[in-house]
């Protein structure tokens, strides 16, 4: 979470090699407008990887 303003959420997409990082050479930026959020989605990123190794299901119960 970065800045302050109204909420600003940052999605990355779920292609391989995907993650938060994509946002860092905007979300500087952004947050001097808004509160920036991003995270990895379940199994992407920096995020533990998933035991069954559904990604997208994951994606779907963490989201929910």
């Amino acid at each position: 979470m970065a800045g302050s303003g109204p909420a600003l959420l940052l999605l990355h997409g779920l292609d391989a090699g995907r993650s938060m990082a994509e946002w860092r050479a905007v979300a500087g930026e952004l947050a001097n407008n808004y509160t920036v959020y991003s995270f990895d989605w379940l199994g992407w990123g920096l995020s533990d990887a998933q035991r069954d190794g559904n990604r997208i299901l994951a994606v779907v119960r963490g989201s929910a």
